[in-house]
């Protein structure tokens, strides 16, 4: 008996998918893990939102892909304007949108959107670290202003 006969022919796609969604979540978790941040998503709404991507296209093609895609896009917006005055950014909003694409895509081409997602990752990873470098060095920068402004106001001219 051929037991591959008894997997649906799109298996990979729906393994894909959730696999993006664990991907990106954990991401997600990683960040919302930091005090003070407050994200719309994470490890269950990210593999929900890819898994809700694939069954629609599988279900019902690329129309009912947009039309999940955009009801989780209005819900992204509600949630961020509830929780706008907390969070400073819109990275997990913008990456629970794309879950939802990546999903759909994973039943078309597995491979290239588990890709995608991987390379959205790293992506977010390497802004996030370039940020934090970012704030490093502006706060030195500042450190070093203040104390030479108080020096000058203080009268310790360097005179060399």
């Amino acid at each position: 008996m051929d037991t591959t006969s008894l997997l649906p022919a799109n298996l990979s796609g729906f393994l894909a998918a959730l696999g993006i969604g664990l991907l990106i979540g954990l991401d997600r978790e990683r960040k919302n893990a930091t005090p003070g941040t407050i994200s719309p998503g994470g490890l269950r709404t990210f593999t929900l939102a890819t898994l809700s991507g694939a069954i629609a296209f599988e279900v019902g093609g690329t129309s009912l892909l947009a039309v999940v895609t955009l009801a989780i896009a209005a819900m992204v917006i509600v949630a961020y304007a509830r929780l706008a005055n907390d969070a400073p950014g819109l990275t997990s909003e913008v990456a629970l949108v794309l879950a939802v694409l990546l999903g759909g895509y994973a039943m078309k081409d597995a491979v290239s959107a588990a890709a995608l997602a991987v390379v959205a990752v790293d992506a977010a990873l390497l802004v996030a670290a370039a940020d934090r470098r970012a704030v490093r060095i502006s706060r030195v920068v500042s450190t070093r202003r203040t104390c030479f402004c108080r020096r000058h106001e203080a009268g310790e001219h360097d005179q060399s």
